[in-house]
């Protein structure tokens, strides 16, 4: 919905929106949880019958011109298709894997550090509010992002991103308490908010005309993967060796994956892709010369195609 040029400052003012009700949510968790906790289930059941209806409010979406006849049959060999287009890009594969390994160490925050707060004498209310304290700093940090990372290479904030992540979650080892909790928070926290624009906006710039939602689908799944493994795995190691073992694990692993995300400018695409961006100067093609199906990336893209954010993810970032 927005020109290329724009896309980090979208992601960002999405992600204070999001990060708004984030800020809450862990407080009200903490509460809950103390007071009644069935509770936290039926605040859930609203919140998700709330977005329903608003979703339900939202004008439909348009559909490209590809998109009109051809029957079932066509439509799903084009979506299988489209599924299938990000691996075939050596600099998408690297960036998919990366993704997975950094998620795996970020998404602890929803499995092995609650538990290990919890170990080290917290209560269901302090976690709430280390984990809110996330939300505010993002609140404030994000719309700072496009102007912090300007004149940066692409790989450039990843690795930022990355290595404060990786620190973040190192400093975990060290942590017996509240205010040890919230410093370590707060590192990890400049991390994504780093990396929640960023990582969108580099494979939104590398998506052909029409195609960014498969492309941030690709991310998406590379990202739950590690939500659905990373979490589990880290607390098994943990269980086994022991959180601190478990937290200088991830600083290990994350600040390999920096260096990935590093090495990822000697792929040979890499350059060639990102001298393909369109730039603010670039003139609108004329519409004679555009290509069937798809949408100038001078003009607002249609709002089945628009950019989704990261995510995240994880479901409460």
């Amino acid at each position: 919905m927005v020109p290329p040029e724009q896309f980090s400052k979208a992601y960002s003012l999405f992600l204070v929106g999001f990060n708004v009700g984030m800020s809450l949510s862990p407080v009200i968790s903490g509460f809950l949880l103390s007071f009644y906790p069935p509770a936290l289930f039926l605040v859930w059941a609203a919140g998700s019958a709330a977005y329903a209806l608003l979703v339900c409010a939202l004008p439909a979406d348009e559909m490209r011109p590809e998109e009109h006849g051809g029957g079932r049959t066509s439509a799903l060999r084009r979506a299988g298709r489209s599924i299938g287009e990000p691996y075939r890009s050596p600099v998408l594969v690297a960036f998919l894997a990366l993704v997975f390994l950094l998620a795996c160490v970020y998404l602890q925050v929803n499995s092995a550090l609650p538990l290990d707060m919890r170990r080290s004498g917290l209560s269901p209310g302090d976690i709430g509010i280390v984990l809110a304290i996330n939300a505010v700093l993002s609140i404030a940090l994000l719309p700072l992002v496009p102007k912090a990372v300007k004149g940066m290479g692409d790989e450039t904030p990843l690795v930022l991103a990355a290595t404060l992540m990786a620190v973040g979650f190192g400093l975990n080892a060290f942590a017996d308490d509240i205010a040890l909790f919230t410093v370590a928070t707060v590192v990890w926290t400049l991390g994504e908010v780093l990396w929640a624009p960023m990582s969108a906006t580099f494979i939104a710039v590398r998506a052909p005309e029409g195609r960014v939602s498969t492309y941030q689908g690709s991310y998406f799944f590379a990202w739950n993967a590690a939500f659905v493994i990373g979490g589990p795995v880290g607390i098994t190691v943990a269980n086994a060796y022991g959180y601190p073992f478990l937290w200088i694990s991830l600083l290990v692993l994350g600040l390999g994956v920096a260096a990935g995300f590093k090495s990822m400018t000697r792929i040979p695409d890499f350059a060639v892709t990102t001298a393909k961006r369109p730039t603010p100067a670039a003139s609108p093609a004329p519409e004679a010369a555009t290509a069937p199906g798809t949408t100038p990336r001078s003009q607002p893209r249609p709002k089945s195609q628009a950019p989704q954010s990261q995510p995240q993810p994880r479901e409460s970032t």
